[in-house]
């Protein structure tokens, strides 16, 4: 059976493989967020995966929307009912 897998870039934490044909940004750490963007769309070219989604509080919203990332859901309070 196939399935993906579960990496870390720097510290954070990453979900891919063909199974699902698609990176998903699980957890992010602030201090990887100045390189992750470009890491992710090397791993994406790579293994010609055919989405990136990204799991961000909204403080690192903006490096996202920049980076031509769409917004398709906000979760208000989701991060320790805090935080968007």
């Amino acid at each position: 059976m196939m399935h993906d897998k579960v990496d870390k870039i720097g510290n954070s934490v990453i979900q891919h493989g063909k199974f699902n044909d698609r990176i998903y940004l699980m957890k992010i750490d602030r201090n990887d967020s100045d390189t992750l963007i470009m890491q992710l769309y090397e791993l994406a070219r790579e293994n010609d995966y055919s989405k990136i989604f990204a799991k961000v509080p909204t403080s690192l919203k903006d490096i996202f929307v920049d980076a031509e990332y769409i917004v398709e859901a906000k979760i208000p309070n989701f991060y320790s009912g805090l935080k968007d």
